[in-house]
């Protein structure tokens, strides 16, 4: 999964910079825009639908936004979310 930017903002992790009213005006009126999820919601939901990870591997990044740049629904997520741009799965139903 593409956690980056898709040319929606000027750094990687800039979804999570956005305010609400921007990321309004930055979907328009499309019916799907990359979400704004960080991995571990990902990973929730995954395990939710039964699904159980046998290898994982992440790419992480120490550039773009900080945390404290985040907009207030975003600026608590760990820094594990915070700086996780990729991640590839192997998974089983189970």
């Amino acid at each position: 999964m593409c956690l980056a930017r898709q040319h929606i903002a000027p750094r990687w992790n800039g979804r999570w910079a956005t305010s609400e009213f921007g990321w309004a005006i930055a979907r328009g009126k499309r019916h799907y825009l990359i979400n704004r999820m960080p991995y571990s919601d990902h990973v929730k939901l995954h395990a939710s639908a039964g699904f159980r990870i046998l290898s994982e591997k992440k790419l992480r990044r120490v550039d773009g936004f900080v945390r404290e740049d985040f907009s207030k629904p975003f600026s608590s997520m760990s820094q594990e979310d915070a700086g996780t741009q990729l991640a590839f799965l192997v998974s089983r139903y189970e």
